[in-house]
């Protein structure tokens, strides 16, 4: 039902909770002014309704004419008859709109009152399976009409199974939702509906298909303010002009693009009368509008500001008595103000609200008016007197109006700019950056501040935590990461939530979380010393917890990542953001990749780190173990000193090989057991003492044990502690060494009971002859295939004779034990021969076969996961090209190509499976095996760019586009077309 209506725009799960919220209890609204997605939030909720679906658009010619009831029943019937078609198997019979029409006359005019026959419909329909929901748009449009009484009727008499969900641009008069929102209801307003920073990422690309990178992504959203209308006109401005061009009209005013003036000239200001929008010019210099502001700078009554979206729908927005015009509308006034009353005009109204906001302590707002005006004067006194409150953060926007040449001896501006890179984690710019402040302003409180945090930050970059010094709880932070942890944070003197927040980390990577730590977090309230960042920090730990077990969702953390984004706070928002992979659903472990991806390039080492173990985690959790990613992550955490994080990493690194049956898994475990304990993570070594219970079946009981003795002494839980265990330690896996194995690719390599078979006991010839049959192992050969291939220059009496010399020679060399006519290995089946392969034998070219066999057959009727292991065991099985010592020889030259073509396809399509499922080292390696059996397979090298793009390695990912690149060039093609451009994503094409 739902299912079936199409729906457009970015689809966003955080505002389907907010209107599930409410169910049929209550109605939901949804208020906002123009621009701001409304009708396509609505649309989107409906798609998704798995009953019937009513969507009404209130149109104010009908509600004029008294049709409003008679448009409500025709819909709710037309959507219950869908919802009965659809339930039955029945296709949707055309109906005469004219007669549909005339039957909710008729029934409109036959009830009690109008209100009544829409209630009436509404039962009948709410009676199918899911329920009915009714969505009422464009609400503000039955002001004042006898449709806004129809709607107020049917909001008090809705029967029960009926969801409703209104959107309107302004909120409703009291006598419409009078009863009905007396208790909570669901309320989507316009900070809602605004696009936080990663659904901007997530529009640009996945909606409009042209991304931009993360730093263009961040400045864009604080540039629309996240509102959608601004958003859209963006890229109907920029749409299909280079990246360059993009990026760089996303850091340039608006006002100065085309699309931009013309929306709000010819659509937003149409019809405006002129003494509002000389009260809009007015006005415009201020960020946030009071009424005490407006009367200080226009002769208009400040009620005026209610009316402005209330009854003009201009993109303006309220909180209490505040107000703010939407900054790309604000932006569109200032140059709509300069064009009418010169660019003078509007520097001096800047000036004037500088004035203002300075003697209404407004600090922060008043610094950028004058920044806006270019009084550097003004500014420089602002900062003299109140600097530190001046530059209080977010400070980039204030950053971006100073010229360089001009912030360059600035002392407040050095410090604003370290600030700002601490809170974005860029440690070594931030430490830079306090030095030089701490200089420039010489000595005094403020030098001495600079210099403590320079310090404070010191030691986030130091190699090693410094001791016998006090540190900045951030400082404790590293230590909570490295090794003795627990026992090492205990000294610590610190505000209630940042001891908390340290307690809680290491307790995460020292032991496993403990239940009793979470629990006791949980009572942590904020002390008067408390840093906020430490608060948001605690709180952001706190849900990926709850988040991991079940009891939150991922929306909790994006929550937590919208409240860091508004602060400034850069790494906690990447974190929170990576955490939702601990979550499932989905996101996966390539979401958090792609978050560790994006801290590195932000120069967030210890965000890379810790995003990185995030989708380390969620990998494990679901039963994957990435060697190559955990061997990168725990050289990263020593070089950081992040001991506790290494220790972990190794461990299943261990246990992965002893599941796999690697040869030095028992030496890799122990190791990794000798390690963890010495570090103080008593988690790590659980893991490792699972992983030498694998390698070792005589003390695998004993080691069991031991592991269930460590695991409660460090507090995991035993559900944890169980889960690896049937994951990755339920069995031991015997490997042992086959009776005889041969492989044919990339060279031919024959071993019998261990021995190497040495061929330079027989004649080239008959090397040849084994190599053939050794390719068909477990299949005969007939003998006239036999003759062809090695000597059809002979007669057939003497090829017969060399046949048979041949067969012999080479029974000889593969049991030379054997009686005549007991040979075991090379046997005859009528006028054919063949290896015969005994039980535990091994042959690569037959494990190749088998497998795309059985790859084939799973596509046709298996589950994907087997159809992946096939693939994975093809390429396994594939080595290399098939006998290159047969050179050019005919036999092996059209085998040769015959399964270099089946493993270019395997791998092609295992790539791109990989990538699907967020297997970004997989997918790579797959694609490169593609790419160096076919250089020119293009589906291949977007299946690459795109891996790379996702991964945390933007060195390799350059590399691979400019070979691809050459690639492109040897075909003489000069660069990538558009649709291949189509396929290189975000991440990828910022590097251009």
């Amino acid at each position: 039902m739902g299912q079936d209506r199409g729906y457009v725009g970015l689809v966003r799960a955080r505002l389907f909770d907010q209107l599930d919220q409410t169910g049929t209890d209550r109605p939901a609204l949804v208020v906002a002014p123009a621009g701001f997605g409304k009708t396509t939030l609505l649309a989107q909720y409906a798609h998704r309704h798995d009953g019937p679906v009513v969507t009404y658009h209130a149109d104010a010619m009908d509600a004029a004419h008294g049709d409003t009831a008679v448009r409500l029943v025709e819909a709710v019937r037309a959507a219950a008859r869908r919802a009965k078609a659809d339930t039955a198997g029945w296709p949707d019979a055309r109906r005469d709109d004219a007669a549909d029409r005339a039957e909710a006359r008729a029934a409109v005019a036959a009830a009690r009152d109008p209100a009544t026959a829409v209630t009436e419909a509404m039962a009948a329909a709410a009676e199918r399976a899911g329920g009915l929901l009714v969505t009422l748009d464009n609400l503000d449009q039955l002001t004042g009409t006898p449709g806004e009484q129809v709607v107020s009727h049917v909001l008090a008499r809705r029967p029960r199974g009926v969801q409703l969900v209104l959107g309107t641009r302004r909120m409703p008069r009291l006598n419409l939702l009078r009863h009905e929102l007396a208790g909570e209801t669901a309320l989507v307003g316009p900070d809602d509906l605004r696009l936080r920073r990663w659904e901007v990422e997530r529009l640009l690309d996945e909606v409009y298909g042209e991304p931009l990178p993360a730093d263009g992504v961040a400045l864009l959203t604080r540039r629309t303010g996240g509102w959608p209308a601004a958003l859209a006109l963006f890229h109907l401005a920029t749409r299909g002009r280079p990246l360059v061009d993009r990026y760089k009209a996303a850091a340039s005013p608006f006002a100065r693009w085309p699309a931009f003036r013309q929306y709000f000239a010819d659509t937003v200001l149409a019809g405006v009368a002129p003494h509002i929008v000389d009260f809009l010019l007015r006005t415009c210099p201020y960020e946030r509008l009071t009424a005490e502001r407006c009367a200080k700078v226009s002769d208009l009554d400040p009620a005026l500001l209610d009316d402005l979206a209330q009854v003009h729908a201009l993109p303006v927005t309220g909180r209490g008595d505040t107000y703010r015009y939407e900054t790309a509308f604000r932006g569109f006034l200032e140059a709509l103000h300069a064009e009418r009353l010169g660019g003078p005009s509007l520097n001096e109204a800047h000036r004037r609200a500088g004035e203002l906001l300075l003697a209404e302590e407004a600090y922060p707002e008043a610094a950028r008016a004058f920044a806006r005006a270019g009084d550097w004067t003004q500014l420089q006194l602002l900062l003299a007197e109140h600097g530190r409150a001046a530059v209080e953060p977010p400070t980039a926007e204030l950053i971006e109006l100073v010229p360089e040449h001009l912030r360059r001896d600035e002392p407040w501006f050095a410090y604003a700019e370290a600030v700002q890179h601490l809170l974005d984690a860029q440690l070594q710019d931030s430490y830079e950056d306090f030095d030089r402040a701490a200089r420039l302003f010489g000595e005094g409180r403020w030098h001495r501040a600079s210099t403590r945090q320079k310090l404070g930050v010191g030691a986030l970059v130091a190699p090693r935590p410094p001791r016998g010094v006090k540190l900045h709880w951030t400082g404790w932070l590293r230590i909570a990461v490295g090794p003795h942890a627990v026992e090492s944070i205990r000294d610590a003197e610190l505000a209630p939530a940042e001891s908390e927040l340290i307690r809680l980390v290491a307790g995460i990577f020292g032991g496993g979380v403990p239940e009793g730590i979470t629990r006791d977090t949980r009572e942590a309230r904020m002390g008067r010393g408390d840093s906020l960042v430490a608060v948001l920090g605690l709180h952001m730990v706190r849900t990926a917890i709850e988040v991991t077990r079940g009891r939150a969702s991922t929306l909790a953390l994006e929550r937590v990542a919208d409240e860091a984004d508004q602060l400034g706070l850069g790494w906690v928002a990447r974190l929170a953001l990576a955490c939702r992979a601990l979550g499932g659903g989905t996101y996966s472990a390539a979401d958090a990749y792609a978050v560790a991806a994006e801290s590195r390039r932000a120069g967030d080492r210890w965000g890379y780190l810790l995003t990185t173990a995030v989708g380390s985690i969620s990998e494990i959790r679901t039963g994957r173990i990435d060697p190559d990613r955990l061997t990168a992550l725990a050289a990263e955490a020593r070089e950081l000193a992040a001991d506790a994080i290494a220790e972990w990493a190794l461990a299943f690194i261990a246990l992965g090989q002893a599941r796999r049956g690697e040869p030095g898994a028992a030496a890799l475990a122990r190791e990794a057991v000798e390690r963890a304990e010495k570090a103080g993570v008593p988690g790590a070594a659980v893991v490792a003492t699972l992983a030498l219970s694998v390698t070792d079946p005589v003390r695998r009981p004993s080691l069991l044990r031991e592991a269930a003795v460590r695991a409660e002494a460090a507090g995991l839980a035993p559900a944890v502690v169980q889960f690896w265990h049937s994951t990755y330690a339920a069995q031991v896996v015997a490997q042992p060494a086959p009776v005889v194995t041969i492989h044919c690719f990339g060279g031919f390599r024959m071993e019998i009971a261990g021995r190497p078979l040495d061929l330079s006991a027989v004649r080239p010839r008959a090397r040849s002859a084994l190599r053939l049959l050794a390719m068909r192992a477990g299949r005969y050969v007939h003998r006239e295939v036999l003759i062809e291939a090695l000597w059809s220059d002979l007669a057939p009496a003497a090829a017969t004779r060399n046949l048979q010399v041949t067969i012999s020679a080479l029974r000889g060399l593969l049991e030379p034990a054997s009686g005549r006519g007991k040979a075991q290995l090379l046997v005859r089946s009528g006028d054919a021969y063949g290896l015969v392969l005994p039980p535990g034998a091994y042959a690569d070219t037959a494990a190749f076969t088998e497998a795309v066999q059985r790859w084939q057959q799973m596509r046709r009727g298996g589950t994907f996961a087997a159809e992946v292991d096939a693939m994975r065991a093809a390429l396994a099985a594939y080595g290399g090209d098939l006998l290159p010592e047969e050179g050019p020889a005919d036999w092996a030259v059209e085998a040769r190509e015959e399964f270099r073509n089946d493993a270019t396809r395997v791998a092609r399509e295992l790539a791109t499976a990989e990538l699907s499922q967020g297997h970004v080292a997989e997918a790579v390696r797959a694609a490169e095996q593609c790419i160096a059996l076919d250089p020119h397979d293009d589906e291949a090298w977007q299946v690459l760019l795109r891996a790379y793009a996702r991964s945390a390695t933007p060195a390799k990912a350059a590399d691979a586009r400019r070979r691809y690149a050459d690639m492109l060039a040897g075909l003489g093609v000069t660069g990538p077309t558009p649709q291949q451009l189509d396929g290189i994503p975000r991440q990828l094409r910022r590097h251009d």
